[in-house]
């Protein structure tokens, strides 16, 4: 799979991997939720990836959370 770190689907990304996550790893922790955790649970995997729409999903704490923001071509 190749990651494009610059452009989604015609949007501009702002800050690629906004959360410092495994590039290319389709599952991992999640950034909202797993430092709050209790420490075996911390690094568990609880949360899955789709770097192609830049979107995450946490099975724990059930939010969907963004990878990387980003913003129309051409919008200010």
């Amino acid at each position: 799979m190749q990651v494009e770190d610059k452009e989604i689907n015609g949007f501009l990304i702002e800050n690629f991997n906004q959360h410092g996550l495994e590039v290319g790893k389709t599952q991992g922790i999640c950034p909202l939720c797993s430092t709050d955790r209790k420490p075996e649970n911390k690094k568990a995997k609880c949360s899955s990836y789709d770097w192609e729409r830049g979107l995450g999903t946490c099975h724990n704490c059930i939010t969907t959370f963004q990878l990387h923001p980003y913003h129309r071509k051409g919008a200010s």
